[in-house]
């Protein structure tokens, strides 16, 4: 419990920090990025399965994989900035089989924290993703969010370490034949960020 009440407190210390300060960017201001990392299997999950319909982390059946991007976003507000992303994504099945995914989306990151060398971003993505596997392809919704601190050692370049949760699927309603194939997949990809702003 004291942990916790630590927590809370130092979180509410950085946000007072944060809003004390000026902010650093403004409006316009753009930022590119590129990403590369890995991404962790969190669930998979088939609604109309029988049995083993929720399936965590090794149940899953997939190996840690990869995990690029590339993205851009423009202000518009000083602590708003608005863009898309291009991701692609892959993990192995325990039979060798690559589920890969192909994200494209559109981008909204909050960053409260800024000080011109420090940025704290809150990443929030809605799209859709070409998803497959083996030789089934199919087209989903796609959503991700996550967080990334980055440290920018001059004016221009930055590297940070951006960590999330990631959510694609295949659904299909009751009156189709591939019901039973309705599937929701969590990923958690942790990668490298290098970002370019001006």
């Amino acid at each position: 419990m004291k942990k916790k009440i630590l927590l809370c407190l130092l979180l509410a210390l950085l946000s007072a920090m944060a809003f004390a300060q000026s902010p650093y960017y403004e409006i316009g201001d753009q930022v590119f990025n590129v990403e590369a990392g890995t991404q962790i299997p969190a669930f998979l999950w088939f609604p109309y399965a029988s049995q083993d319909s929720f399936l965590v982390g090794s149940q899953t059946r997939m190996s840690v994989g990869g995990w690029g991007s590339i993205s851009y976003s423009a202000f518009s507000t000083p602590y708003i900035s608005l863009g898309g992303e291009l991701g692609y994504g892959f993990s192995f099945s325990n039979a060798g089989l690559i589920f890969a995914t192909v994200p494209i989306s559109l981008r909204a990151t909050y960053i409260p924290i800024q000080n011109g060398t420090f940025d704290l971003a809150i990443t929030a993505n809605v799209g859709g993703a070409f998803n497959s596997y083996d030789s089934d392809m199919f087209f989903g919704p796609f959503a991700s969010l996550s967080v990334c601190p980055s440290y920018y050692f001059d004016k221009n370049w930055g590297i940070g370490l951006k960590a999330g949760m990631s959510l694609t699927g295949e659904f299909y309603t009751a009156s189709s034949s591939r019901q039973q194939y309705t599937a929701a997949c969590a990923l958690v990809p942790i990668s490298f960020s290098l970002s370019y702003r001006h």
